[in-house]
């Protein structure tokens, strides 16, 4: 007999908010959600993270972006 499979767990309060969780289609650098958010720089990154547009981690001494966030917030700001 086969089980259900069971709903993926959300972790954390932040995650519940987003709704994902954190890096769950990867991680990316500054440089990479810089690139992705049309060549914008370190300044921009850091305030569109601030507004809560983006999610930002970090590892032992880099900060990294969840790639989720970063496309989902390139895809909102298409006219």
């Amino acid at each position: 007999m086969l089980k259900a499979a069971k709903p993926q767990e959300i972790l954390s309060a932040a995650d519940e908010q987003w709704g994902y969780e954190f890096g769950v289609d990867g991680l990316m650098s500054s440089a990479e959600a810089q690139k992705e958010l049309g060549d914008i720089s370190r300044q921009t990154l850091r305030r569109y993270w601030e507004r809560g547009f983006i999610r930002k981690g970090r590892q032992p001494g880099r900060n990294k972006f969840c790639r989720r966030s970063v496309v989902n917030y390139a895809k909102s700001i298409e006219s």
